[in-house]
């Protein structure tokens, strides 16, 4: 909708899904989509988190800095009304997007 949609100049507009996902049910479902088994996922307490950013700085591990466990950690619950508004539709879930996306078969109905 919003590819079709006329734009008068440059816009920003927040594109999501109708509720917003744990981070943990968001790689479930990429898995199930993919048919992989479902991940498991351990809590972390974020002060350990911060503190094993540090460990990243060992020249064989990838570099991870604490804000970006910070911005993991952020609520990310956005307002679709404008974009409901805007481009006149309603957000599926994300078990049924990525389904359209793969191909197959929802494996939750209803939004998710």
């Amino acid at each position: 909708a919003a590819l079709a949609h006329d734009w008068s100049g440059p816009t920003t507009l927040v594109i999501a899904g109708p509720r917003p996902l744990p981070y943990a049910e968001f790689v479930r479902a990429i898995a199930a989509a993919a048919a992989l088994p479902p991940p498991r996922v351990v809590p972390i307490p974020a002060t350990v988190l911060m503190i094993a950013t540090l460990l990243t700085r060992l020249p064989f591990l990838p570099t991870v800095h604490a804000a970006e466990i910070r911005r993991l950690l952020e609520d990310k619950a956005f307002d679709i009304a404008p974009m409901r508004h805007r481009l006149g539709m309603e957000p599926i879930g994300l078990a049924d997007g990525l389904a359209l996306t793969f191909h197959r078969q929802a494996s939750i109905s209803g939004p998710t």
